[in-house]
């Protein structure tokens, strides 16, 4: 099994009497990418914090690589927090100058993370000049400098156009296939979809889910068949011994099965069965649509 990189034990914290994160145990391990979700007010951001060290839990404790919350653990560690900040009278380039100094990391590291983020034309002109997107990729460098066993991410794509998000998102499956540690918060669920192994689903500090992304999205294939009659169609689905989940709607039937099948599979169990499909089309439930429905099921967005 790969090493333990992070374990919380009931980590709990409060503001002023109000819950922000409850009682939250997890284990990650090297090599995993973590996914944060949660609606504007989860706790995602306070839980990154607290890990972070910037706030002190309420309750429960944490540690990282095995070993507590020493200080010096912090420069395994390359964190983006909210907003970066960096001096906007500096240019790029200077920040990072200064960032490696404090990270005790030579300016030989400085060029390969710039071409990682691809800020190489901008790296001269002074920060207070750069979008809120190019200074998240400026963030992102910075987290890259020393190379740092586990990055923690908030938001990492904030602000940025398309191409800005298909950049971190290669970035963040390079750094995956090194087999490096992420946990990254981010609204944007069909990003965090296509490089995250796990996720973590928050709402008003409780976890909804947690696991790999196969145990959180369960049976996340659906079929849709049509025969002359649905009525018989859906009695004849009804008796198929994996068999989730069955509705009609409009024209179709929708079918959801407790193991994956093919479609060759479901067509011959109709057919022995006495019913001739007019059609079948398989179409995969999205994290997106996973995470909106159990939003739904405890009680809608916050």
């Amino acid at each position: 099994m790969s090493q333990l990189i992070l374990s919380t034990q009931n980590l709990k914290k409060k503001y002023s009497g109000t819950l922000a994160v409850a009682e939250l145990s997890l284990e990650i391990r090297q090599g995993e990418v973590w996914g944060l979700l949660g609606p504007n007010g989860s706790g995602k951001t306070t839980t990154l914090s607290m890990l972070l060290g910037v706030t002190r839990p309420t309750s429960g404790d944490f540690s990282w690589f095995g070993h507590g919350r020493a200080d010096f653990l912090r420069k395994r560690i390359g964190a983006l927090l909210e907003r970066p900040r960096f001096y906007p009278w500096m240019s790029g380039r200077e920040n990072l100058k200064l960032t490696a100094s404090i990270k005790g990391v030579p300016f030989s590291e400085i060029k390969p993370a710039i071409q990682k983020v691809g800020l190489d034309p901008f790296l001269k002109k002074k920060v207070g000049q750069y979008s809120l997107g190019m200074k998240q990729r400026l963030g992102i460098a910075a987290c890259l400098l020393g190379e740092p066993d586990v990055l923690v991410l908030d938001e990492p794509t904030n602000g940025m156009d398309p191409q800005g998000i298909a950049d971190i998102r290669k970035l963040i499956l390079e750094e995956k296939a090194k087999g490096r540690t992420i946990i990254l918060a981010s609204h944007i669920l069909d990003e965090v979809e296509k490089v995250c192994s796990h996720v973590l689903m928050l709402k008003l500090g409780q976890v909804m889910s947690s696991g790999s992304l196969s145990e959180v999205m369960g049976a996340s294939s659906w079929f849709y068949l049509s025969a002359v009659s649905n009525n018989e169609l859906a009695a004849v689905l009804n008796k198929h011994p994996q068999l989730q989940s069955l509705k009609i709607e409009g024209e179709f039937v929708k079918a959801q099965f407790s193991q994956d099948l093919g479609g060759e599979e479901v067509n011959r169990f109709c057919f022995d069965h006495q019913v001739c499909l007019k059609s079948l089309t398989l179409r995969s439930t999205t994290l997106e649509e996973n995470f909106l429905k159990k939003l739904k099921e405890t009680g809608g967005g916050q």
